[in-house]
């Protein structure tokens, strides 16, 4: 069963002082959901995501990748994001103001144009929403540096590398 320390909630930005767009709302769609599923389904999806989490890193990543994250996530935090760039060759780092792990909810359009501009190779430099844009033409020589702005090591001293569609550690599963 689901315990207070595995809650869906634990995806969202809880940090009352960031502004997130659409935090009410998704905050009131996962009531729902939640109020509208049993305790065992939503163990079950608590149990994938930590299969997820811990299944083996990607060994080698062959074609451009675009990680996008909300300037707020609390699950595919951007140092994550941004250390996975570089692994592949005409990669892209983006993080989208205002938003946390559901940016592609909240920020629907802005998520899709970027994805779109990068499937495309069209400039991403004008689009005003982004927080960061960092592009990696090439493979990057040794494994990329995790350190903040301030040169320091994050918080947890730990950053791994996360799906970019389920935001876990690991590999999509297909």
């Amino acid at each position: 069963m689901l315990t207070s320390s595995e809650s869906p909630y634990e995806l969202l930005c809880q940090d009352p002082a960031l502004p997130v767009r659409g935090r009410a709302a998704l905050r009131w769609v996962l009531d729902d959901l939640i109020s509208h599923t049993d305790d065992q389904q939503i163990d079950i999806w608590m149990r994938c995501l930590r299969l997820l989490r811990d299944a083996p890193q990607p060994t080698a990543i062959t074609t451009p990748l675009l990680a996008v994250t909300g300037e707020h996530d609390v699950v595919s935090r951007p140092p994550e994001c941004r250390a996975l760039a570089p692994l592949s060759p005409g990669s892209v780092f983006a993080t989208i103001k205002e938003a946390d792990h559901f940016v592609f909810l909240t920020r629907t359009r802005e998520h899709l144009e970027v994805t779109r501009r990068f499937l495309l190779d069209q400039p991403l430099e004008d689009l005003p929403y982004l927080a960061a844009l960092e592009k990696f033409p090439h493979l990057a020589r040794q494994q990329p540096s995790c350190r903040g702005a301030s040169g320091h090591m994050p918080n947890d001293q730990t950053v791994r590398l996360r799906c970019p569609i389920h935001g876990m550690p690991g590999t999509h599963p297909g």
